[in-house]
């Protein structure tokens, strides 16, 4: 064998050195084979060179007529460009290429052996964990997929679960409030001894009590007797059924609530809706005057006034009924304010409405978007159940405590005080 020749122009910081160790008979084709595994070829002075993506090689070859050795090695020095052999092949020793053993394939810094048969393996070794990569993937993103679906199901569980206890909260809360005034107030309401039983505030006036607090009645077809604030002043016998003076109390409350009653029947300027069922009892005993006093946040006042205030049963959703108006706050009630509007303004003969009993005119629920229960139309020109917002507001709907024909739709009043008494009423000042 030939020592290792440079080439011209071959750059020794990035040449590849090749060696062959031939190992075979003479008269072989080695050029085909070379041509067909390591690309094209070239020979000069006796000895061959080879480029890799540009750079030079150094080879050793067997003088002519030399007999090679059995077999070859080639040992390139790996460079950064690769490995790709670029070039031509003129003339070289005769061999076929099932009789030369494939090359091994060495490191600049440690000389690696490579065999076909290890490559094979390794090949198949990268294909086996790609797919083990792959199948854990798609076994992770199935996972995933159950998590979320579980995670959802326990948001839409835990949801209902809170509605749940919300309501029964509220339960508790109404539980709580009547309670309170049966049992942990009893002072509060004014004892009148068992002489007899008053259908209203106005008999227990005229029967000489004159000063104003929660007293206990009973109308005629009422089953049981119920606490109700007595206003003794303004004339005397006015039975308040419905009382804002601060947003303490909740008003966005359901059906069930707004018949049975709610509030505070405890403090003097307490909060409360005295029920629709109790209204109805009430106003079934004869004729009797609606008067609603409303005061705004600059010291002002107003009132108004209808007779003939009616509240219907539960089979007709306690529909109200009013007749003539008197008063200085404007007649917002009947929607006769201007002929253009009463057809969806007007609270005339209107069933009551909450959140989860829906018995207006509109297309959508008065109520919910209101927030408050009350007779509406289409949906309101005075609405007394609103949320309690201090004087002008901004809000996706007219939710304030309105009357339409004071303040308009954009100003919530300060307090409320609706009450009732008959229309015959004859103060007995003796």
């Amino acid at each position: 064998m030939r020592p290792l020749v440079r080439p011209e122009g071959c750059d020794y910081e990035s040449q590849y050195a090749l060696r062959f160790r031939l190992l075979h008979e003479e008269g072989r084709p080695l050029r085909k084979w070379l041509e067909t595994r390591l690309g094209r070829w070239k020979t000069s002075g006796g000895a061959f060179r080879f480029s890799l993506r540009g750079e030079c090689q150094l080879l050793e070859v067997p003088e002519e007529g030399e007999r090679p050795e059995t077999g070859f090695a080639l040992h390139p020095y790996v460079g950064a460009e690769g490995m790709e052999p670029k070039g031509s092949l003129q003339s070289g020793p005769n061999f076929t290429p099932e009789e030369i053993n494939p090359p091994r394939f060495i490191s600049r810094n440690r000389p690696v052996v490579l065999p076909m048969g290890k490559m094979v393996k390794m090949f198949s070794f990268i294909l086996v964990t790609t797919a083990l990569v792959m199948g854990r993937g798609s076994w992770a993103l199935e996972n995933c997929l159950q998590e979320q679906s579980r995670l959802r199901a326990q948001v839409y569980l835990l949801e209902t679960r809170v509605k749940r206890q919300q309501v029964k909260i509220s339960q508790l809360l109404h539980e709580q409030e009547v309670q309170l005034l049966d049992k942990g107030e009893e002072n509060s309401v004014i004892d009148l001894g068992v002489k007899r039983q008053y259908a209203d505030c106005s008999e227990i006036f005229n029967d000489g009590y004159k000063q104003s607090g929660f007293y206990k009645i009973k109308p005629l077809q009422s089953p049981a007797e119920f606490s109700v604030y007595c206003d003794m002043s303004d004339g005397g016998g006015w039975t308040v059924i419905q009382r804002r003076s601060d947003g303490s109390e909740n008003f966005n409350r359901g059906w069930s609530d707004y018949e049975n009653g709610f509030g505070n029947f405890v403090q003097k300027n307490g909060e409360y809706w005295l029920g629709n069922r109790n209204l109805h009892l009430l106003t079934t005993q004869g004729d009797y005057t609606l008067k609603i006093n409303l005061a705004d946040f600059e010291k002002n006042s107003r009132y108004a006034q209808y007779k003939n205030f009616k509240v219907g049963d539960e089979k007709n959703s306690y529909d109200l009924h009013i007749g003539e108006y008197s008063g200085t706050a404007g007649d917002s009630l009947t929607g006769n304010f201007h002929p253009e509007v009463q057809w969806w303004a007007s609270h005339q003969r209107m069933k009551f409405s909450t959140w989860d009993r829906d018995n207006d005119n509109y297309e959508g629920n008065c109520a919910k978007e209101d927030q408050s229960g009350w007779w509406f139309n289409r949906c309101h020109s005075a609405n007394l159940n609103g949320l309690y917002h201090k004087g002008p507001y901004t809000a996706k709907t007219d939710n304030g405590i309105v009357w339409h024909t004071w303040h308009g739709w954009w100003y919530s009043l300060k307090s409320v005080v609706m009450k009732i008494r008959p229309n015959d009423f004859i103060p007995n000042i003796v």
